[in-house]
């Protein structure tokens, strides 16, 4: 509701009497090819207030409007206006005064303006809002008013219509955001509205008076695309306002609001003053499907770069050649088309929908561009049909009613920020991409945390920075989406990977940090480096889903902890990580822990990686390095196949374990032992192994090929050599509970010592004992050991070889001796015997 308006007074003057005024100032406003205005302050004809002694602040005031009005109306016409600061016995803010008319009696040639300073309404008197900059308004918040928006009362106490638009504008005003000023008249609507009465809308022109008679103001056909519509006067020279109108030129305002000329205003002055080059700030679409052709716009003008263009008529409209706005708005269900030109818009370009459909549209096709600082679409559509758009500044996408996307194929550049609260999708089987010269973060792709990202009906790509995602990203089978730089898919975000059985569904480009889900159905895969956090999941569900990770050994898979599970398998290509202190399980149907690049892993100090799996794909070829870590592998066959090169502790220091199911290591497969090594896992090695360390192998070891002790203390509960295999202790101590040796086996004790601990061993064929003159080998038999040697044994005398055999010592509880049992022995052999035992088999 609103109370407490000033209001204007106009009176036609029936004789012009000559009258001397004083000068102070003046100025002439002009327009190439528009209304021009000679405006002249006149003080003394009243007292200015204390806040304008001089006039200044009013003047400006009247400059700035002058300049508006020519900018609307550009027929070449010059008009005079004396104006001044007047004391008015009625308090009304404002009245114009017509002096001189054309002949024809359709416009003012000259007229006065008298302004009070201080109107008063309701015994209440007002002060003035002097506005610093009046021809530009953030000082409040406008908004434009349609026919639409009135209330049927509105429409029939305003408008006279036998076709009306729709998309008529009745007002443009809006309160202001400044709390000192709520209660203080505009003095800038005010000066535009008694412009307003001399650009025509006036009871004074002789042509008015005829306007007034049938009792309003019609407006031109030929400006309002063929509709007829009249709006109503109040027989005052004012238009009607109803209960809501905002009309500039009706009789009264209220405080606190500002109020500028409007569609119905100006086309209003146009019926009396029959104004025939209207250029409208605000520009709309009323008729036809073409925006090229001048008369389907109010005011029958194409919007230029001064104008913002509304295209919210509905239907199909194409744009039949290039166009520029200041701002636009695509509205309404309409569907926008470029073809092959160039939209241009200055400021803002806003394709809006209530979530209602049809959804507006704007649809950039092959060869056209929209260029804009700023893309708004909000619950409406950005379609790229083989076009681009390039915004100078920000894209911003939101979701009304499940409806707001750019979606499409072509090229889109973010000047500054893409911010993304609904869905970006890839169409037409090609590519939809987006760039931005910005070297930090771009592309905001959930927003709010709802954005929705999908590469399901063509290739999605972001070149550019991403911010840490935690929306929806879909992509499809034989689709493609690409972040060029590293980026994290936030907690609460999902990456869901959809392949087919012949085509997989891929995300590359750069580093993919996951903390949150990633689920691969059927054919999946990253062709990125990945780092899993441990709030991270890598997901394949199902038996038949596969998630392949990384192209080559450069797209590092670095564990951290997270989950990774399902029945499905998950493939290595890239080089495997587990980070320092981690735990990893890898716990899936089938594991292809190689790939086809022969990835490697390496488990870093106080890692862990369980490898608990029902199945490896095949023999894991690549290179395993365990830094004071722990890998742990099961598998349901109880069993598992390595082929590559496993080094633990390779600084020679730490802690390292290697538990779980059999380990078969392959003849080209090669086992190195350095710093402390436990071994919870029994052993089959027909490659080669290397001990420079401390080694507990706590299950049974099965030696086909080759087994070098070169330093340090190994212990086995149980090591069998087999046919065609070698144990050479070159030094360190390799202790044996229960030890087996085929008869190919070989033994080459090239130093240090060979110790049967409390367990029963069995020599099947001759071997090799101190042949290294410089080497001390020592074989011992004790704590109740038995050896016993099924063919001759001989050992080379001290003084030639430092060789020694020892058998010493019962068992702890006293119950065996030391047995070295054999075919006979040696002459000039030295043997320690202590409690022992020595005879023939």
């Amino acid at each position: 509701m609103r109370s407490s308006r000033a209001r204007f007074k106009s009176h036609r003057v029936l004789a012009i009497v000559a009258v001397a005024f004083l000068l102070l100032s003046a100025h002439r406003v002009r327009r190439a090819q528009a209304v021009t205005f000679d405006l002249t302050y006149l003080p003394g004809n009243g007292v200015a207030p204390v806040t304008d002694p001089t006039g200044s602040r009013l003047s400006a005031h009247l400059a700035a409007a002058a300049a508006e009005w020519s900018d609307l109306i550009k027929d070449d016409f010059q008009i005079e206006v004396n104006y001044w600061w007047g004391d008015r016995p009625d308090g009304v803010a404002a009245s114009t005064t017509l002096l001189t008319e054309s002949p024809d009696g359709t416009r003012m040639l000259k007229a006065t303006i008298e302004f009070d300073p201080a109107p008063s309404a309701n015994n209440t008197v007002f002060n003035y809002f002097f506005d610093p900059t009046p021809g530009v308004h953030e000082e409040f918040d406008l908004q434009q008013q349609l026919y639409r928006d009135l209330s049927a009362a509105d429409q029939s106490a305003i408008y006279q219509a036998t076709a009306a638009t729709p998309l008529l504008e009745a007002g443009y005003a809006g309160p202001t955001n400044l709390v000192a000023q709520q209660n203080n008249l505009d003095l800038y609507s005010y000066v535009l509205h008694e412009l307003g009465h001399v650009m025509g809308v006036s009871g004074q022109l002789s042509k008015g008076v005829d306007q007034q008679l049938d009792g309003d103001f019609d407006l031109p056909t030929t400006l309002l695309a063929g509709y007829e519509m009249a709006v109503l006067n109040n027989g005052s020279g004012h238009l009607a306002s109803g209960a809501a109108g905002d009309a500039l030129l009706q009789r009264s305002f209220p405080a606190g609001m500002r109020f500028l000329p409007s569609a119905t205003d100006v086309l209003a002055t146009s019926s009396v003053s029959q104004w025939n080059q209207i250029d409208l700030r605000r520009k709309d679409l009323l008729a036809g499907a073409s925006w090229a052709s001048a008369a389907n716009w109010a005011g029958a003008r194409l919007p230029d770069a001064a104008d913002d263009a509304y295209v919210r008529l509905g239907g199909a409209i194409d744009l039949d050649g290039p166009a520029v706005a200041r701002n636009l708005l695509v509205a309404g269900g309409t569907h926008l088309r470029t073809g092959p030109h160039t939209l241009d818009v200055v400021g803002d370009a806003r394709i809006d929908s209530d979530g209602s459909f049809p959804f507006a549209r704007l649809t950039v096709e092959t060869g056209g561009t929209l260029l804009a600082d700023v893309v708004r679409v909000q619950g409406a559509q950005l379609e790229l049909d083989g076009g681009s758009v390039q915004s100078a500044t920000d894209i911003t996408v939101e979701q009304v009613s499940n409806s707001g996307s750019i979606t499409g194929s072509g090229l889109v550049n973010v000047g500054r920020r893409l911010t993304n609260n609904g869905i970006i999708s890839a169409a037409n089987d090609e590519l939809l991409t987006f760039t931005t010269p910005q070297t930090g973060n771009a592309f905001d792709l959930d927003g709010g945390g709802t954005g929705n990202v999908r590469a399901l009906a063509g290739d999605l790509r972001f070149e550019g920075r991403v911010f840490p995602f935690a929306g929806l990203m879909s992509i499809g089978a034989g689709r493609t989406l690409s972040v060029t730089e590293g980026w994290t898919l936030m907690n609460g975000g999902r990456a869901a990977l959809i392949g087919s059985g012949s085509q997989a569904a891929v995300l590359d480009g750069g580093t993919v940090e996951v903390r949150g889900d990633v689920v691969a159905n059927l054919d999946s895969r990253i062709a990125a480096p990945i780092v899993l956090q441990a709030s991270g999941l890598l997901s394949v569900p199902d038996a038949d889903d596969r998630l392949t990770l990384g192209t080559s050994l450069a797209d590092a898979i670095d564990y951290a902890g997270g989950t990774v599970s399902g029945l499905g398998t998950l493939r290595h290509n890239g080089n495997v990580n587990v980070r320092s202190g981690a735990t990893q399980r890898l716990q899936v149907g089938t594991l292809d822990w190689d790939g086809s690049t022969g990835a490697a892993t390496t488990l870093n100090s106080e890692a862990t990686l369980i490898v608990d799996v029902e199945q490896l794909s095949d023999a894991y070829d690549g290179n395993v390095d365990l830094h004071s870590a722990t890998l742990d592998v099961a598998t349901s066959a109880g069993l598992w196949q390595y082929r590559g090169q496993m080094r633990l502790n390779t600084d020679g220091s730490g802690t390292s374990t290697l538990r779980g199911a059999l380990m078969e290591l392959g003849p080209n497969g090669s086992l190195e032992v350095r710093g402390e090594a436990n071994f919870e896992a029994p052993l089959q090695l027909d490659g080669s192994a290397t001990l420079d360390g401390t080694a507990n192998f706590q299950h049974p070891v099965g030696v086909g090929g080759s087994l070098q002790a070169i330093a340090g203390h190994s212990r086995y509960v149980d090591l069998a050599l087999s046919p065609g295999s070698s144990l050479q202790i070159a030094g360190g101590t390799v202790e044996i509970s229960n030890f087996n040796r085929d008869a190919s086996a070989s033994i080459d004790l090239q130093g240090g010592t060979l110790v049967l601990d409390g367990g029963d061993g069995r020599l099947n064929s001759s071997f090799a004992y101190g042949s290294l003159e410089s080497s001390t080998p020592r074989v011992e038999v004790r704590n109740g050991g038995d050896l016993a040697a099924t063919f001759s044994w001989s050992v080379g005398h001290a003084a030639e070889t430092q060789a020694m055999l020892v058998v010493a010592g019962a068992s702890s509880d006293g119950s065996r001796r030391s047995t070295l049992r054999g075919t006979g022995g040696g002459a000039g052999a030295d043997f320690i015997v202590g409690n022992a035992g020595v005879g023939a088999a």
